[in-house]
């Protein structure tokens, strides 16, 4: 595999575009530093592990969503790093609850 910078250096994208939440500095900030301690994919479905592939966090998840619990919104114990395609299956996880 190619070597790329670590994902806190790489342009940052926004996790949900109509959320005005994730352009905010304080969210920025935070992104940016946990995903330097944190720069590996957490990986809740165990895709990776199973393959033996170490896989970059792209997204930073919240654990208990923002809707639900807004005052965690910025607390790193509800944050986890995701690849795009474990942060995706998520989200969409999350949308068929509701």
């Amino acid at each position: 595999m190619p070597w790329s910078p670590p994902i806190h250096q790489q342009a940052d994208r926004r996790e949900t575009r109509d959320d005005s939440f994730y352009g905010t500095p304080s969210w920025k900030a935070l992104r940016l530093r946990f995903l330097a301690k944190n720069p590996l994919c957490a990986d809740p479905f165990q895709d990776h592990l199973g393959a033996g592939q170490i896989v970059p966090a792209r997204d930073v998840d919240h654990l208990i969503q923002r809707r639900q619990r807004p005052d965690l919104a910025l607390n790193l114990a509800n944050l986890q790093g995701l690849c795009k395609s474990c942060h995706s299956r998520k989200t969409s996880m999350e949308k068929g609850a509701r």
